[in-house]
């Protein structure tokens, strides 16, 4: 079961009258198979570090999640062994990733901007919703993951991809 105490919930500022662009992205798993081999360097837009860092969290790569997330996340979750058993409970509890994902990008504040991903999982009874907040430079400032609103409206791409 997930434990949504042990993850810092992360406030999203809505934005309106925001261009959209639909996009069909490839599963976490596809992009972490494109995602760099080794090491713990992470580069791109915001979009594409949203889907990287969603491919290491299925693929259960905690040592690459804990090199990018920044003090504040670190100290809630307190060390890397506890991402290491949150990620492994949580992967285990949801199974594979199935079918395409639907993506939105905001900025939250000019430092921040708020990756989404609402995805179907194999042992999850309704969508769930992965948000990661990074810093401007690609750290992970936020990270929440929860089921989907069911009001969720589509989620889209906007700004740099």
């Amino acid at each position: 079961m997930i434990r949504p105490a042990r993850l810092r919930l992360v406030v999203v500022l809505a934005l309106a009258a925001a261009s959209a662009c639909d996009r069909r992205p490839a599963p976490a798993a596809e992009a972490g198979a494109r995602a760099a081999e080794g090491g713990t360097d992470a580069s791109g837009t915001p979009t594409e570090l949203g889907r990287t860092y969603s491919a290491w969290l299925v693929a259960g790569d905690h040592a690459r999640l804990w090199s990018r997330f920044g003090p504040e996340l670190r100290q809630d979750f307190g060390n890397e062994d506890s991402l290491r058993r949150y990620i492994s409970e949580t992967v285990t509890a949801l199974g594979a990733e199935q079918g395409e994902a639907r993506e939105r990008l905001d900025e939250a504040i000019d430092t921040v901007q708020v990756y989404s991903r609402v995805v179907r999982f194999a042992r999850a009874p309704q969508p769930m919703m992965v948000q990661w907040s990074l810093t401007r430079d690609g750290a992970i400032s936020g990270f929440m993951l929860r089921p989907a609103p069911e009001r969720d409206s589509a989620p889209r791409v906007q700004g740099p991809q």
